[in-house]
């Protein structure tokens, strides 16, 4: 003999209560403008390319005009070519950081920002214990 089974009744399914003092779960939001890294994007990161290929290039001029020019402008060059050597990662850093916080990824950010604090910090020690 063979029992007869009924379907459940279609409908909306009842929304589940919480305990008193329980919140209910967060949410997922997006923090902005999402980027698929298997799209059709050529190059990520293009303008930060060709600004590190422009302070690369401005080295490389600058530390030339060094061992060319005599003494005053030589020095000169010199200097600017070891400011932009030392500069343009910190430029990176600072451009990742900004980036970074933009899109929500605080954690990067703050990583990012203390490097630069401790790199800041190292700089005016070696300048004030000179």
């Amino acid at each position: 003999m063979s029992r007869r089974v009924e379907n459940p009744p279609v409908g909306p399914r009842p929304v589940p209560t919480l305990p008193p003092g329980r919140a209910a779960p967060a949410r997922p939001h997006r923090a902005g403008r999402v980027i698929d890294l298997r799209g059709g994007e050529l190059v990520r990161y293009e303008r930060m390319i060709r600004v590190l290929r422009l302070l690369t290039g401005l080295a490389f001029v600058a530390a030339l005009a060094g061992l060319l020019l005599p003494d005053p402008a030589g020095k000169a060059a010199a200097g600017v070519a070891v400011a932009v050597v030392v500069g343009s990662p910190l430029l990176r850093v600072a451009w990742l950081a900004v980036r970074w916080y933009r899109r929500g990824d605080r954690r990067y950010a703050a990583v990012a920002v203390a490097l630069l604090v401790v790199v800041g910090t190292g700089s005016v020690i070696a300048l004030v214990t000179r």
